[in-house]
């Protein structure tokens, strides 16, 4: 009964999450709830919707729509007062940054929903099979509410956005709200990357705990072969298992490659953007920045970067539980060298995770790892004083 209940709980809370991405058109695809023939359990499975195509259709339509009335209501602006500022053309390129980036991100997911519910359809199954193995796994609501804290955070923060910017500028409320209905898409994208890799590591952390039950076994040299045997075939069970978990991550990471490009690049003008907005007034000494404006450009500002430390975080700690792998793998050679069936499958998995290496990159050009962090802040840090200095003279 309790089993079941927490079956239920798991269920509720993948359908919440599921359905809050749904909205924000970042996830194309339908849930439906399946029985198990073998026992009374219940398991969620996803597969590609027409009628969540449609929306997102929609969605982009009237993104494009919105951000093409903005973009010309700004035109006509500067044009009426004939005085052309930096803030004029950068608020108008930030517009055309953000709303190309959501875009390109709807159009890339809608054609590729197919492999996002074969990607998630296959952790699932991974972490139904890694329950099967019987180690106790009492960190799985711990995850829930990690997940469900960031969620959270994410949503409170938009609030804090909208009610500062209302505050601070109501007037142009409408169009803010279309520049951030762009940003909208971004964060939920990198959110949800993050979260598909928080349940990549929990898949990871799940492995090697099954690992370490292994590898941690008192070796007996006279010992019964059907205890034996049974030891070398789970190892190469959850050996096929991390093969499967590989092939998930190089998968998870092909699939975001794209989207995530444009979201580092957009919240990276972004960023520049709402920097130069919080540093003028210090360095050019210049007044015309109110509190409520500083208060809206900061908490927007923190929202960005949020969203990317969520996913640098998860890139790093995903990749460090993948190569835990390698250190329970070599304890075990040690443990059981006199054991010869042991010793030769562990062998074998050493030698297959030389060859073998979880990472998550941007189209090849650069890591989603903490280093992404420090090469934003520099660069960020560089144009902010080339721009700064360019004004004072």
């Amino acid at each position: 009964m309790i089993l079941r209940k927490s079956t239920e709980d798991i269920i509720f809370f993948t359908t919440c999450l599921f359905y809050y991405f749904k909205v924000l058109g970042i996830a194309p695809i339908s849930l439906y709830i399946k029985s198990t023939k073998k026992s009374a359990s219940q398991c969620v499975v996803f597969t590609r919707s027409n009628r969540a195509l449609v929306y997102d259709v929609v969605l982009i339509l009237n993104l494009v729509t919105a951000n093409i009335y903005k973009i010309l209501y700004l035109c006509l602006r500067v044009s009426s007062t004939k005085i052309i500022t930096i803030e004029a053309v950068t608020n108008c390129l930030e517009d055309f940054v953000t709303c190309l980036s959501a875009v390109f991100i709807l159009i890339i997911i809608c054609f590729s929903r197919e492999k996002l519910s074969a990607m998630v359809n296959a952790i699932s199954g991974l972490t139904e099979c890694l329950d099967g193995f019987g180690v106790e796994n009492p960190k799985k609501h711990k995850l829930q509410l990690e997940i469900g804290m960031i969620i959270l955070v994410n949503i409170t923060t938009w609030i804090l956005v909208f009610v500062t910017t209302a505050v601070a500028e109501f007037s142009y409320l409408l169009y803010d709200t279309i520049m951030y209905s762009n940003v909208i898409v971004v964060n939920a994208l990198l959110i949800q990357y993050g979260v598909v890799l928080k349940l990549l590591r929990h898949n990871f952390k799940m492995l090697n705990e099954n690992l370490l039950v292994i590898s941690q076994e008192v070796p007996i040299k006279i010992q019964s072969p059907v205890e034996s045997n049974r030891r070398v075939e789970r190892l190469s069970q959850l050996r096929k298992l991390h093969a499967s978990m590989c092939k998930v991550s190089r998968d998870v990471s092909n699939y975001y490659s794209y989207p995530a490009l444009a979201c580092v690049v957009c919240v990276f003008y972004t960023l520049i953007y709402t920097c130069y907005y919080l540093t003028r007034p210090i360095v050019l000494y210049d007044q015309n920045l109110r509190g409520d404006m500083f208060v809206m450009s900061l908490v927007y500002g923190l929202l960005l970067v949020f969203s990317v430390v969520i996913l640098t975080k998860s890139v790093t700690a995903t990749i460090d539980e993948s190569d835990r792998t390698k250190e329970i793998i070599n304890a075990g050679l040690l443990r059981f060298e006199d054991d010869e069936k042991m010793s030769k499958k562990l062998n074998q998995f050493s030698s297959y995770l030389l060859h073998t290496d979880v990472k998550f990159k941007v189209s090849k050009l650069f890591s989603l790892d903490d280093s992404l962090l420090t090469s934003m802040a520099s660069s960020i840090a560089t144009y902010l004083v080339i721009v700064l200095q360019f004004l004072q003279k």
